[in-house]
């Protein structure tokens, strides 16, 4: 089994980090039940565990969500 991993993944503010995580978490809670990683909060940053390959995938699914952010809230707006 491969050893657990910790990744920092930082957000601009709260705002934004509220809307990766979606409405109650629901984003955050997908990501874990797919992936075999914990997602949690620590300030404004993101904090993924789970083994370096899983943790990896859900870091750049996390960045890429926090990218879309401008295109999806120019649609919801």
């Amino acid at each position: 089994m491969s050893e657990a991993n910790e990744i920092v993944v930082p957000a601009p503010d709260m705002r934004v980090l509220q809307m990766i995580l979606g409405q109650q978490d629901e984003t955050r809670r997908l990501i874990e039940r797919e992936l075999p990683v914990k997602v949690g909060v620590r300030g404004e940053s993101l904090v993924v565990t789970g083994d370096n390959a899983a943790a990896t995938r859900a870091v750049a699914l996390l960045k890429q969500l926090q990218q879309e952010l401008p295109n999806l809230h120019y649609i919801a707006g």
